[in-house]
């Protein structure tokens, strides 16, 4: 099974800035699995990012998770976003976003 096909993955790395984007349509299950892959790779990593849950108002059937952090000095969204990633099992991001 893709699962690049189900869930879109999208990273953006900046100075002291990483965020994770998670497209997943309106699947509640793929979301689910999402956020229990999120909870449990916080815990393991015992960090904190910000999580925020988008719904497009116009297009409800486009949803997506965003896990960020901010003032990143030491480095944790990488290997936090990784630990997502092979939790999911998706192997890959989309480029050119």
């Amino acid at each position: 099974m893709d699962r690049c096909e189900m869930i879109k993955a999208e990273v953006i790395m900046e100075e002291g800035y990483g965020r994770l984007r998670l497209t997943f349509g309106d699947n509640m299950e793929l979301k689910q699995e999402a956020l229990g892959a999120i909870a449990r790779v916080k815990e393991s990593t015992n960090t904190s990012p910000m999580v925020i849950d988008r719904v497009a108002p116009d297009t409800p059937n486009l949803q997506s998770l965003s896990i960020e952090f901010y003032d990143d000095n030491d480095r944790m969204a990488g290997a936090f976003f990784t630990q997502i990633l092979k939790e999911l099992k998706i192997d890959k991001c989309e480029a050119n976003v």
